[in-house]
Parts: structure tokens; sequence; C-alpha cells
């Protein structure tokens, strides 16, 4: 998932467990309206930026739901990493200019958790040759 470097530090320091996203019309979007295109206990990368590499890793800890601004709390507000509503609501006007996001435009939540540990996973492409391991999408021989 891409995030503002800003936001993915956040993250990283445990700071930021929740993500709010405007809901899209395109359906092969994440964020398509209609559903959302993150599941529990799913894992994603931390992305600081379009193309640029993860810097972690974080899971998806409850059922992606759908809400405004309007019911945003103040504890919601903190699980984005921000000390207040205002503070949060100011944030995603300035990232999001155009669409303007007003207290009833619905948005995506998806709440989730750092992962400290990714499991060692193997990647074989011939059943008969060793298998290379990745750790963290480092190679690890």
């Amino acid at each position: 998932m891409i995030f503002r470097e800003e936001l993915a530090e956040l993250i990283l320091a445990g700071k930021k467990t929740e993500t709010r996203r405007p809901l899209s019309d395109n359906p092969r979007s994440p964020w398509y309206r209609k559903r959302c295109g993150y599941k529990l206990d799913q894992v994603f990368t931390i992305n600081p930026g379009r193309g640029v590499p993860n810097v972690g890793k974080a899971r998806v800890t409850m059922f992606p739901w759908q809400e405004t601004l309007r019911e945003l709390s103040l504890a919601s507000a903190r699980r984005e990493g921000f000390a207040s509503v205002v503070e949060f609501n100011t944030y995603l006007e300035a990232i999001h200019p155009r669409r303007r996001i007003y207290g009833l435009m619905p948005l995506w939540v998806i709440r989730f958790e750092l992962v400290r540990h990714a499991p060692m996973t193997s990647l074989v492409n011939d059943p008969l040759e060793e298998p290379v391991w990745f750790d963290n999408d480092r190679r690890s021989g």
C-alpha cells in the first residue's frame, strides 16, 4: 500500500494503525466503492511513495469498513497518527485537494498492525532445484 513518506514513518514507529482512503468508481481499484481490495489478515507492503521499495509490512486486523469524516472520533484520528480530528481532516484535505473531502464523503477504513518479523518464504522455480529463500524481501542464501 502506498503511503506518503511521513505516514510510512509513523507506521514504522507504531503511531499509525489505520488509514482512510476515498472510494473509487473504478472496479479495478482496491478502493472500489462496492468492495475493498484488502481483506482481514492480509499482509501488505508499506511503500513510502509510488514505485518506491517497501520499508516494511503490515497486516489487516479488522474487516475494512466505510465511514465518513463526520464519524471520525479522536481515537480514530490518533490511530491515523494525528493528535486531533481537525489535524487529520486538514492533512487529508491537503493531500486530496481536488476531491473536496467533506464530512459526508465515504471513505474506506483499514485497521492494521506492523508486522515486525515477516516469516521466511521460499520461491521454487523448478521442483528439482533448491528453493531460493527470501527474508523480508531480501535474498539470504
